[in-house]
């Protein structure tokens, strides 16, 4: 079942406040706050499924900046809500992360210079 109320304004913002609120969570230092975050992350992906689309780009800039914080516990989360979003997004996440891919050979080539 689709998420409910995102068509509506009052429901389209109050579920923008809950996935940048995830999301924020999702990159906290504590380990049990990290946990609580992606796995309620998860959750909000197989309920909201293609409402997620339009936040692809965001959300794959949160979860990948989360992989250089987490732990070997945590990380089993991540790789599980990153699935849930390919599930929930399907051929969209392709078009996203390629772009984002790019933009972090750029970065890495510019910070630490040519070979």
């Amino acid at each position: 079942m689709p998420f409910q109320g995102v068509g509506h304004q009052k429901g389209y913002d109050q579920f923008n406040r809950v996935l940048l609120g995830l999301l924020q969570r999702v990159l906290d230092t504590n380990k049990r706050v990290q946990e609580a975050a992606c796995s309620a992350f998860a959750t909000l992906e197989e309920e909201a499924a293609e409402e997620l689309t339009p936040h692809v780009a965001i959300i794959l800039q949160h979860l990948l900046c989360a992989f250089g914080r987490y732990q070997k516990r945590n990380l089993r989360i991540l790789y599980d809500a990153i699935g849930t979003l390919a599930d929930a997004v399907g051929g969209e996440l392709n078009q996203v992360s390629l772009l984002i891919f790019e933009h972090e050979l750029v970065f890495v080539f510019l910070s630490f210079g040519a070979p």
